[in-house]
């Protein structure tokens, strides 16, 4: 490259705004047309200059020179010392050893930095929550710890974010960490992270595992489903190897979106009955930050096992996660202590909820999961639950008339009564139920069972559809307003 070409590189990128970069494509490979458009841009306004002053008063030969002109930086003089600055030195050269200091610790300086950096630019904002500070990383590694069957096994990260809770997973004996971020700001951080413990103990990829998107597609000509697959493989292998000397035994951490925090849950329920390789392997651990109304549910749904009482907020992921697999809260966390902070907004059914708060869960699947649900029915019974609970306050056979057209008195002979309501059913009822209903004759060409195939055989559109409904649900307990009717209906 020219001198000419790369003063003027500099000069462009200096002087002007993004209107202007197209200036440096090859259709105006000249410097001096380039100049002369440029020129005439400026002078009719359709740009920024940002010394207004400075162009009022320049010819075009003196705003060419101005550009193709390469600034060279003028060298850096350490004042003299003299006897009026003795001390001021010396306090220079304290600040400079404490500068030294930090240096040798440059991950905290690079978080820090990191942090300021996604506070002051807000298109840059992360949309899921991070740890920064090393007391919660402490915190909240001490907690994971003390409940996993093996501390030492491997551990998937997803959005690790700037490294700090990958750090104290080392630190604290854990044998291996794998982690996933999207957001290329941490990649120094990671770096910094894989350089300071080797490529043995920790490893680090931009692979976006909880998007549904390139997950379920099959398209082979996708480049962002060919990228997504190939990360998967490599993970999944990393994951073995990992853990093979550990029983193949595993764990998943993930703190989760900013709001509700059912993104990994509805992803792992989802994924999970298909065989997902990562997900579905034998004994993996599941650890994640849920909020307040879900661990509330999740109680309600232990103590309505002797009551009748409606669970407020109750969602089928709240039901599944109940039924079939192991669900406890082993820790308590303040929602600011992580950056974004999680929100604190409280809903209209649940006004004394404590929102500031949010609870760390681990999850598993049940041991006797074959007693309970075989693993290939899960995903049909998830489908059948939410299409009862879109009329939580129907009632329960005229429901299933809709759904599966003659089977009232099929229901009646499983139990159920005319005046039985959806909402304060019991759930253990429903899945009980729904083992009985795959045996139905009517079931077979029921519109149901029509739209329980398309679901589970369906390409990305569906899953797409499926993702708004999910969301809109989710706002609809939320705001106390009357839910629509069920897909199967319409």
């Amino acid at each position: 490259m020219s001198f000419k070409k790369k003063a003027y590189s500099k000069a462009i990128t200096f002087l002007f705004k993004d209107r202007l970069l197209c200036l440096s494509s090859p259709l105006f490979p000249d410097v001096n047309v380039k100049c002369r458009l440029m020129y005439s841009s400026l002078k009719t306004g359709d740009c920024v200059f940002r010394k207004k002053s400075l162009l009022s008063e320049m010819t075009y030969q003196q705003f060419a020179c101005y550009v193709t002109k390469a600034k060279k930086p003028k060298p850096k003089t350490r004042p003299i010392a003299t006897a009026r600055n003795n001390e001021v030195g010396q306090g220079q050269d304290h600040a400079s050893s404490l500068h030294q200091q930090h240096r040798s610790q440059p991950l905290r300086l690079s978080v820090t930095q990191v942090l300021q950096n996604l506070k002051e630019n807000s298109k840059s904002r992360p949309k899921h929550a991070y740890v920064f500070d090393e007391e919660t990383a402490r915190s909240l590694v001490t907690t994971v710890l003390k409940n996993r069957r093996k501390q030492g096994a491997p551990l998937l990260e997803i959005q690790a974010g700037p490294g700090m809770i990958s750090r104290e997973l080392l630190r604290s004996g854990v044998s291996k960490v794998i982690a996933l971020e999207t957001n290329k700001a941490f990649t120094p951080l990671l770096r910094e992270v894989q350089d300071a413990y080797g490529a043995e103990k920790f490893e680090f990829f931009e692979w976006p595992m909880l998007s549904l998107f390139p997950k379920l597609n099959t398209s082979k000509k996708d480049n962002s489903v060919k990228s997504y697959n190939q990360h998967e493989q490599v993970v999944v292998e990393k994951l073995r190897t990992a853990s093979l000397s550990h029983g193949k035994t595993y764990s998943i951490l993930v703190l989760g979106g900013q709001a509700e925090n059912k993104d990994f849950l509805f992803y792992l329920i989802r994924n999970l009955p298909l065989g997902d390789e990562i997900l579905a392997a034998e004994g993996v651990e599941f650890f994640f930050l849920v909020h307040p109304k879900m661990k509330l549910a999740m109680e309600n749904l232990k103590d309505d096992r002797n009551s009748n009482k409606s669970s407020p907020n109750l969602s089928y992921l709240h039901i599944l996660a109940h039924l079939l697999y192991d669900f406890e809260v082993i820790g308590k966390f303040q929602a600011d202590s992580f950056w974004l902070p999680f929100s604190a907004k409280k809903s209209r059914r649940l006004k004394d909820l404590d929102t500031s708060v949010r609870f760390l869960v681990r999850m598993r699947l049940k041991e006797k999961r074959e007693d309970v649900l075989p693993l290939h029915q899960h995903a049909p019974f998830s489908i059948f639950l939410r299409q009862l609970y879109k009329k939580t306050k129907a009632r329960v056979i005229p429901t299933l008339e809709m759904l599966v057209p003659g089977c009232g008195l099929r229901v009646i002979g499983a139990g159920f009564t005319m005046m039985d309501i959806i909402g304060p059913t019991q759930t253990e009822r429903f899945l009980a139920l729904y083992k009985e209903m795959l045996t139905w004759p009517e079931y077979a060409s029921s519109p149901l069972h029509n739209h329980i195939l398309v679901k589970t055989t369906g390409g990305i559109e569906q899953e797409e559809e499926e993702e708004e409904e999910r969301v809109h649900d989710d706002l609809v307990k939320d705001d106390d307003v009357p839910s629509k009717t069920s897909d199967v209906e319409r």
